[in-house]
């Protein structure tokens, strides 16, 4: 799908192997009793990933990336509402999903307090820059109650979202 000048994936990741064949470290299902079918979660949102995981080999399928922060923000040329697909938001909400891309509030996994958060109403991505700090790395991300995509520094250690971009 061709957004902002881009060629987006519609779908998160999910794969728990990279390019050349290796485990992915921390490839996270859903799997926490507020979230008990994780079969149906994994289908819907795909897999969480911390930052080491994201960015230690190829996760994205051939000839793709994960995109930079830059390339997140330029989505903010749209009204969030036509990018939020509408039965995985919190209620009410007035998405209509009709440039196709399909996002999903999937929440992230907090590494500190082992448990999934936010479920409807946050989803985050990693970016392909890569972080010195050892603790705190940027991600794009919104919420429900947030009309454009920002930048937020998370635990490099917490699970959210893979996506990617030609």
């Amino acid at each position: 799908m061709a957004l902002a000048g881009l060629c987006w994936c519609t779908e998160n990741l999910r794969s728990t192997l990279y390019q050349d064949g290796t485990e992915v470290p921390f490839a996270q299902p859903y799997y926490h009793s507020l979230y008990p079918d994780s079969a149906q979660y994994r289908t819907v949102f795909g897999l969480l990933y911390d930052y080491a995981s994201a960015t230690g080999g190829q996760l994205c399928p051939a000839g793709w990336r994960l995109p930079t922060s830059e390339e997140w923000l330029s989505l903010n040329l749209y009204n969030m509402t036509e990018l939020r697909a509408p039965a995985y938001w919190l209620t009410p909400n007035s998405n209509t999903n009709s440039k196709g891309f399909n996002l999903r509030a999937a929440g992230f996994f907090n590494a500190a307090t082992q448990r999934f958060e936010n479920l409807y109403g946050f989803v985050a991505y990693w970016t392909s820059e890569i972080s010195t700090s050892t603790t705190l790395i940027p991600v794009a991300c919104t919420t429900y109650y947030c009309p454009y995509f920002e930048l937020k520094d998370i635990k490099k250690t917490d699970g959210v979202r893979g996506n990617y971009e030609l």
